[in-house]
C-alpha cells in the first residue's frame, strides 16, 4: 500500500523512499530511534536488511548518511542490545545495521559507512556470514580487513556458508585474505 509508505519512517526506509523518510523525519524526528514495523527495528536496521533496490548503493547510503544525521545509532539498534550465535541460524534474527548491510543490501560503501560512523564489529557474531549471503566479494574484502582478532572465529561460519551455498569465491576470498588458516 503506497500510502503506508509515506506515514511511516520504518516502511519507508525499507522500501528505499528517499523522499518518505524525509517527509517522515520532517513530520515526527523522534521516530528515528524509535523500533517499529513488523520485525520492532528500527528504520536504519530495515534500510540495511531490505533487498529492494539491492543495486542501488546511491540512494541507499544517502538515506543512511540522513537517517545517522538526525541520531539513528550507526548499529541500527537500541541501546544495550546484544546478537546472539543463535543469530546465525536465520538471516532475518538478531542483526546489527552493518551485518544486514553485509547480507541484505551487500553494498560495501554502506558497510564502510556504517563502521566508520561507530557500529563496532567487536559487536556482531554474523558479520562474515552474512556478507557470504550477500555475496558481495568487496563487503567480504572490507570485513575481513577490519575484523579483529577476537572475531576470527567468525571465519569458520563465513567458510561453512560458502561452502553450503557454493560460493567458492566467497571461501576463496576467505582463504586468501587469512593467511593465518594456512
Amino acid at each position: 500500500d503506497p500510502a503506508l509508505v509515506g506515514t511511516s519512517l520504518h516502511m519507508a526506509a525499507a522500501v528505499l523512499d528517499e523522499t518518505a523518510v524525509r517527509a517522515c523525519l520532517a513530520a515526527d524526528p523522534a521516530q528515528v530511534d524509535v523500533p517499529g514495523g513488523r520485525r520492532s527495528w528500527m528504520p536504519l536496521l530495515y534500510l540495511c536488511a531490505s533487498r529492494i533496490r539491492r543495486h542501488d548503493a546511491a540512494t541507499r547510503l544517502t538515506m543512511a548518511r540522513h537517517l545517522v544525521e538526525h541520531g539513528a545509532p550507526a548499529t541500527g539498534r537500541e541501546p544495550g542490545f546484544g546478537s546472539t550465535h543463535g543469530t546465525m541460524l536465520s538471516p532475518h534474527h538478531e542483526l546489527f545495521a552493518v551485518e544486514a548491510a553485509a547480507g541484505g543490501s551487500a553494498s560495501p560503501e554502506l558497510v564502510a559507512f556504517l563502521l566508520d560512523a561507530g557500529a563496532a564489529l567487536e559487536d556482531t557474531t554474523v558479520a562474515l556470514l552474512q556478507a557470504v549471503r550477500g555475496g558481495n566479494l568487496a563487503v567480504l574484502d572490507l570485513l575481513l580487513e577490519r575484523l579483529p582478532a577476537a572475531l576470527r572465529w567468525q571465519v569458520g561460519w563465513a567458510l561453512r556458508a560458502a561452502i553450503a551455498t557454493d560460493r567458492l569465491d566467497m571461501a576463496h576470498g576467505v582463504e586468501v585474505r587469512l593467511p593465518f588458516l594456512d
